[in-house]
């Protein structure tokens, strides 16, 4: 998406759009990809930051 654009390298302002980018990515990726990052409802998060 974008171009490999740097300034698209950052979480987006909505929430919306950052709903749509994980929606197209759980259709295209691997189906347990998210499975140590959420719940299973989606309704929490684990975080590592660095």
């Amino acid at each position: 998406m974008h171009g490999d654009d740097p300034a698209y390298y950052k979480i987006p302002d909505s929430q919306e759009l950052i709903s749509q980018y994980l929606l197209l990515y759980s259709m295209s990726g691997e189906p347990g990809d998210f499975d140590s990052y959420v719940d299973y409802g989606y309704r929490s998060a684990n975080l590592t930051v660095s």
